[in-house]
């Protein structure tokens, strides 16, 4: 199996030419997610309250991440490299910089898969409207891992109800109190994305993760009457919104 990295991101200053460090959030908890890479870390400003309408953060949708490169296969190189992106206020991403000088392999892949990072448009805090600079840090590890993917959210949106009927049948031949994988899934993304991990505080987070439980026999209700309509429609506003 192909070697991989890991990777972490911190939230830098509003000026994406300032060098100036990220600062952590205050929320915490939960295990981090990814896919292939291992943790994916972001630091950024919070929010208050999921009583009242989420604040817009960038939400991602496309965040492919670096393979190990194809030339040390074979080698058992552990690297890390930062770069500083800029996430801006219509969802692109700008790359600015790279720090420090590792092997060019390294930062060629890294820079290649950054830039093709996309979220949704959202609106940054009147302090600095075009975006958000954060750091990008990728170890690379050799060691491939399996967990859900940045942009998990992206797939859960896609699920369809009779997908998440089927596996209710399937489930309950085994036993009866059976949770679809897209409610879990769906759960573990509320709870510790690595995005909202930063920007939601722990207990807003398991306010959106109650309000999701609490929904949950209602959605599993109108998923079957309407099997050919998206999960998520049924979802409260405020998961939905997470989203």
């Amino acid at each position: 199996m192909p070697k991989q990295s890991r990777s972490s991101v911190r939230r830098l200053s509003a000026d994406a030419h300032q060098g100036v460090d990220g600062r952590l959030g205050r929320a915490s908890g939960g295990p981090r997610m990814s896919r292939v890479l291992g943790c994916m870390m972001f630091t950024g400003l919070l929010w208050a309250g999921v009583a009242q309408a989420l604040p817009s953060y960038p939400v991602p949708l496309y965040t492919p991440e670096p393979g190990y490169p194809t030339s040390m296969l074979r080698s058992s190189a552990k690297k890390s490299i930062s770069v500083r992106v800029f996430i801006q206020a219509d969802g692109g991403v700008r790359f600015l910089e790279v720090l420090g000088a590792p092997d060019p392999r390294f930062i060629s892949l890294t820079r290649s898969a950054v830039e093709q990072w996309v979220f949704e448009p959202w609106e940054p805090p009147a302090s600095h409207p075009e975006g958000e600079a954060v750091t990008v840090t990728f170890n690379f590890t050799g060691r491939p891992h399996t967990n859900p993917p940045l942009a998990s959210n992206v797939e859960l949106k896609q699920v369809w109800c009779w997908q998440l009927n089927t596996e209710m049948v399937e489930g309950r031949r085994w036993r009866k109190d059976v949770k679809p994988d897209a409610l879990m899934r769906t759960e573990l993304y509320l709870s510790s994305s690595p995005v909202i991990e930063q920007f939601l505080t722990l207990d807003e987070r398991e306010a959106l993760v109650l309000e999701l439980l609490e929904a949950t026999p209602g959605v599993i209700a109108q998923c079957q009457k309407n099997p050919m309509r998206k999960y998520v429609d049924y979802l409260p506003e405020n998961v939905r919104n997470a989203l």
